[in-house]
């Protein structure tokens, strides 16, 4: 591992801490804030990996430096996080995921504290339940949270659910914690509709929802509600992958639109698919803070979510751009979906000026202002 000293260039750095560039919420959080405030500073920008893999490093401006540490396990990167802060000496560092954020605090403080840190919280703390090694594992976390995150400079919470969930478990910050969200990429449009392969034709109709596939997504609620709404036209696009693929297939052909419902697993532009959706439907039982539905009001597409705990009220401003309905309930979905084929609740023009208000540059100058 070589590492640069910054005094030796005159220039601070800013150092942004996650273990790998994978697919994730929070790797396109680090993206999109180095490349935002390669733009808004001078200082040099420092993305720190345990591991340098990840296939969103393409997303990386040329000017944004990649340090690994080559610790692979983000459990054994104490020593290498204490010397790079150590010769580098930093003028923040910015860390996400609480696991992460764990260990790097720890090494901050066997460092001697040697710049501001910051970290980053964006999921609500849930109990995990039964004795699986994920709840101990859980525990654990949850236990160095409350032990170190209060020397920490600052913790952004990505929305008030968050931080009420974080207060509620015994964190004590009341003191150090900041309401940020997450920077978000305003995608441009494009004027030729993109060909679905999947569609009948490239003029069906069709609702899209996005998400792994997994229980928190709540997929299975939004193929009930699916299979009850009048229009036996439109189709149910759900992108993204995961363990209950199987499961929400065969509840299509149980219900007997399997050929109107199409899980065409990760895809290269979901953007897109997004923009020419007639609506986007969350219906999730619990978020973080949601950056799909920001996006799909960012493409001016109508949305409907679920008010689970999260961001979702929050980014739709309690109903104001888009349609919410309760968690788990099948005919209060179905219904919000109707009505917002039927009639949206807001404009593209005023779902894509909400979006702006959580654009790349306004979140990274919030932070820039706790950095600097």
């Amino acid at each position: 591992m070589r590492i640069m000293n910054s005094q030796k260039y005159k220039k601070k750095v800013i150092a942004l801490f996650i273990p790998g560039l994978n697919g994730g919420g929070a790797q396109r959080f680090i993206i999109n804030l180095a490349n935002s405030l390669t733009d808004l500073t001078d200082n040099l920008i420092h993305i720190v990996l345990t591991r340098k893999d990840g296939i969103l490093q393409k997303h990386l401006k040329p000017e944004v430096n990649i340090i690994d540490l080559g610790t692979k396990k983000v459990s054994r990167s104490i020593p290498a996080i204490v010397n790079y802060l150590k010769i580098t000496q930093p003028m923040a560092i910015i860390s996400t995921l609480n696991y992460a954020n764990v260990v790097c605090l720890v090494s901050w403080i066997i460092a001697g504290k040697p710049c501001k840190i910051i970290v980053r919280e964006a999921n609500i703390i849930r109990k995990v339940k039964g004795e699986s090694f994920d709840r101990i594992q859980s525990i654990i976390v949850l236990f160095l949270m409350k032990v170190l995150y209060p020397y920490a400079d600052k913790v952004i919470a990505i929305c008030n659910d968050v931080l009420k969930t974080m207060l509620d478990a015994g964190i004590k910050i009341e003191e150090n914690a900041v309401l940020i969200g997450n920077p978000i990429f305003i995608p441009e449009i494009t004027s030729d509709p993109l060909a679905i392969p999947w569609l009948p034709k490239r003029t069906t109709p069709f609702i899209c929802a996005a998400g792994r596939l997994t229980e928190q997504k709540g997929f299975d609620v939004l193929i009930n509600a699916f299979a009850k709404i009048n229009d036996k036209q439109i189709h149910l696009v759900i992108l993204g992958e995961g363990p209950l693929r199987f499961d929400l297939k065969s509840q299509t052909y149980k219900l007997g639109i399997q050929e109107r419902v199409h899980l065409p697993g990760f895809v290269n532009n979901p953007t897109e698919i997004i923009r020419q959706s007639r609506l986007f439907v969350l219906s999730s039982r619990w978020e973080g803070f949601v950056n799909v539905l920001l996006e799909a009001l960012a493409c001016g597409t109508p949305v409907v979510s679920t008010n689970c705990p999260g961001a979702p009220k929050e980014i739709l401003k309690s109903g104001s751009y888009g349609h919410l309905v309760p968690c788990d309930d099948v005919d209060a979905l179905a219904r919000g979906i109707e009505f917002s084929l039927d009639k949206p609740i807001s404009t593209p023009e005023q779902r894509i000026s909400r979006a702006y208000d959580f654009s790349s540059d306004k979140i990274a100058k919030l932070y820039l202002k706790h950095i600097l």
